[in-house]
């Protein structure tokens, strides 16, 4: 699991390399290619992966990455996700559409006059801010709660719902909680109708399995009585057989 992953064009891997560095020395746990790319792993898959495993999405905006496919899309999977965005604009240009798009609407951190090392303390301490106050990325997991089990579903993070709602965090909180409570009550009543229904339904299996084998042996009984009824009337006729005519 990483804090931060870093989407960058290839040619400006250098500031990827420092902002990385920059990050890190922070204690802020960052996922950046080719570095993290596992050997053996295909690509795309080792991005896709390093973005679920992240919190937050830092692109480095340049007149490289802002025409890159690879950037938008790792941008576009950010987003899908809920994972916040913080643009990290090394150069003075517009956004392309592709871009503007998803972070139009997102604050930037401008690095645009040097020294460098001066915007990637300010990016490391924006970060860090920022992940204080984000909950801890879940999984699809299940919890338990009153006897029944909710599925905590990966989702959008709660505090990006709540900026959008115009709600506190604690507000926020709140909501979900209650949303949680009220699916565990829904959960815990279908269980509930189930265990009521078994008893009931079993009865019915049970009746009809007994039918059903009356319905078999009363069949068999009458092919038994067609077949004794036929063996008997052969018996009859070769007893009596019929008496020829004479002329």
């Amino acid at each position: 699991m990483s804090d931060v992953f870093i989407s960058h064009a290839a040619k400006d891997k250098p500031v990827g390399d420092a902002l990385c560095a920059a990050l890190e020395a922070k204690g802020i746990r960052c996922w950046i290619a080719p570095r993290d790319v596992r050997p053996g792993v295909p690509w795309g898959e080792a991005i896709i992966d390093g973005i679920n495993e992240s919190r937050i999405l830092v692109l480095i905006l340049s007149s490289i990455s802002n025409n890159s496919p690879q950037v938008v899309r790792e941008v576009e999977r950010a987003v899908s996700k809920g994972i916040p965005i913080i643009p990290f604009r090394i150069e003075d240009v517009p956004l392309s559409k592709g871009l503007e798009y998803f972070v139009a609407a997102t604050h930037w951190l401008d690095a645009l006059t040097p020294p460098l090392e001066k915007h990637l303390q300010q990016l490391a301490e924006t970060a860090g801010f920022l992940l204080s106050q984000l909950p801890p990325r879940t999984s699809g997991t299940v919890v338990e709660e009153g006897g029944a089990r909710v599925a905590a579903q990966t989702s959008r993070p709660l505090w990006t719902q709540a900026l959008e709602r115009g709600e506190t965090l604690e507000r926020a909180e709140q909501e979900q909680q209650e949303r949680q409570r009220v699916e565990a009550e829904r959960l815990a009543r279908e269980k509930a109708e189930a265990e009521r229904e078994l008893p009931e339904m079993a009865e019915q299996d049970r009746l009809a399995r007994e039918r059903a084998e009356a319905e078999r042996k009363a069949a068999e009984h009458a092919e038994a009585e067609r077949r004794a009824r036929e063996r008997k009337s052969r018996t009859n006729e070769n007893a009596n057989p019929p008496k020829q005519s004479v002329w």
